[in-house]
Order: structure tokens, then C-alpha cells, then sequence
């Protein structure tokens, strides 16, 4: 549920789909040190 989650999470628009199958792979937010669960 989209509730519990911060809103750096949240999809506004998509202009870039990456894949990888590196496990320590880190996003854009989760490269500055947010957490990857967004939880609240």
C-alpha cells in the first residue's frame, strides 16, 4: 500500500526503464541514502 511508503517511491512519470541483474544494484534515491523500502 502506497500509504506506508515515502513518496520518493511513488511513480509520477517513467522516461527510463534499466534492468540489471546486479544484486547491489542501487537506484537513484537509494544511491544517496534513502532506504529501499521506503517504509514510514
Amino acid at each position: 500500500m502506497t500509504e506506508s511508503k515515502r513518496g520518493y517511491k511513488w511513480v509520477k512519470w517513467v522516461t527510463r526503464i534499466e534492468l540489471s541483474n546486479d544484486p547491489d544494484y542501487e537506484g537513484y534515491w537509494e544511491s544517496r541514502g534513502f532506504s529501499n523500502d521506503a517504509d514510514l
